[in-house]
């Protein structure tokens, strides 16, 4: 029966394959050869030629490409020899009909390259780019706005991420961890210093060792605490820093730490009045004193030491302190419990008309302080242990505007006492040369 011939029209084409070996047209064609009758026009059979399949043009629009894989050894459309298994890219734009041993892998993508934005790309084998650059298998780099706009990858490129620019002002720096090099490798195990204002995109194998900081803008009473972790010239100071060595930096003034240094911590003065003080403890040698009246910032070698009493002292002082008197009387903070802070010199004040007994243990002499009057309880020069516990001689000064009275380890007076002598107070009143008779007292 007759049948039809075959149409091939515009941007397509007939695969044909030899069954036979024959001549065409003077060329000599072996059997299982394959090659296209392209359109358009209408293909006339021959026996010794089979029709194997109808191909259409795939369309390459901008900023596309179509990658192909030679099934076979042959020499492409631009002249090209290509081997089996051997994968490229077509990017011209238009309809382009694959050979008969070319296969249409995809149709490729173009990336757009902006200013805030890179891509980072890997070699999966040892080629040159589009740049005219040699890359070895495994390399990474950034293809950035500065050389293209768009980019489609390569059939040896991976796309590893897309990279987003990093910016920092005025205010803000940044230490960056194997950093490039001038002729484009990492220095693995450096690290970098940027300080804005700067834009600027991470490198491959680039990392931010704590991502965007800010500067420190450090006031008149505050400081940082820095350490040294590797040898270097301080320009502030104008010292060499060794390893370990520790330093407060002082305000007022803008600190930006370079890499030979870490920040520790950061520290504020404590303001103190002259009835206020702190226990400072000194990290070297454990010595613990008391720094009373002035503004203190700790150093790099101390911290706030927290005293401890025996209950019946945090008693006394919570229940007879003027503090908690007040705030007994207010209807807002009557349920409310004020806890003492321990790191803070034990203070008592001693209202009018009223008296507290001291004990010296150290020279086992007692003593009273009349009020009103304030009471501060030092540190004598003893070691701190480590565990902290109260080993240390404590020493109570007056605050008076009257000559000062010093003692020793203080044993406050109970209910009684404190009724004796309020008592001898009335008597002083009456007879201040019979104030402790047992006649008067009560004793």
């Amino acid at each position: 029966a007759p049948k039809l011939l075959k149409y091939a029209g515009a941007n397509s084409a007939l695969r044909l394959k030899a069954v036979l070996d024959f001549d065409d047209n003077g060329e000599q064609r072996k059997a299982g050869d394959e090659w296209l009758f392209e359109g358009p026009g209408t293909y006339t059979p021959r026996k010794e030629v089979s029709v194997e399949e109808h191909i259409s043009a795939t369309v390459i629009g901008t900023n596309q490409a179509v990658k192909l894989t030679a099934k076979k050894e042959l020499i492409d459309r631009t002249g090209q020899r290509r081997v089996a298994g051997e994968s490229w890219l077509v990017k011209q734009v238009g309809a382009y009909v694959p050979l008969a041993y070319e296969m249409v892998v995809s149709t490729e993508n173009a990336y757009v390259v902006t200013d805030k934005q890179a891509l980072h790309l890997r070699a999966l084998k040892t080629f040159i780019d589009d740049f005219g650059q040699t890359r070895n298998n495994g390399d990474e780099w950034l293809v950035m706005k500065e050389q293209t706009e768009t980019h489609i990858l390569n059939v040896y490129e991976q796309l590893v991420a897309i990279i987003d620019m990093k910016t920092l002002n005025s205010r803000q720096y940044c230490v960056i961890l194997n950093p490039f090099s001038s002729d484009g490798k990492n220095q693995f195990g450096k690290r970098k210093l940027v300080v804005g204002e700067k834009s600027f995109f991470l490198q491959p194998n680039e990392k931010m060792e704590k991502g965007i900081q800010d500067v420190f803008i450090l006031c008149g009473d505050e400081g940082v605490v820095v350490k040294c972790i590797e040898s270097f010239q301080d320009e502030i100071d104008n010292v060499i820093r060794v390893p370990g060595e520790q330093w407060v930096v002082r305000g007022p003034r803008e600190y930006i730490p370079p890499v030979q240094v870490e920040v520790l911590q950061k520290r504020k003065s404590i303001p103190l009045d002259e009835n206020e003080g702190i226990y400072v403890r000194n990290l070297m040698t454990g010595r613990v004193r008391a720094v009373i009246g002035n503004p203190y910032m700790l150093t790099q070698d101390e911290e706030l030491w927290e005293k401890e009493l025996p209950v019946g002292i945090e008693e006394f002082l919570r229940r007879d302190s003027l503090f908690e008197k007040s705030t007994r009387t207010s209807a807002t903070s009557s349920s409310q419990t004020t806890k003492r802070d321990k790191s803070k010199v034990v203070t008592y004040r001693v209202p009018q008309n009223q008296a507290v007994q001291v004990y010296d243990y150290k020279a086992k002499t007692p003593r009273i302080i009349f009020g009103p009057d304030c009471l501060l309880s030092l540190i004598t020069s003893t070691n701190a242990g480590l565990s902290g516990s109260n080993t240390h001689c404590r020493r109570w000064v007056s605050k008076s505007s009257r000559t000062p009275r010093h003692g020793h380890l203080i044993s406050a007076a109970s209910q009684t006492t404190k009724a004796r002598l309020q008592d001898s107070l009335s008597c002083l009143a009456r007879s201040p040369r019979r104030m402790f008779s047992s006649r008067h007292c009560g004793q």
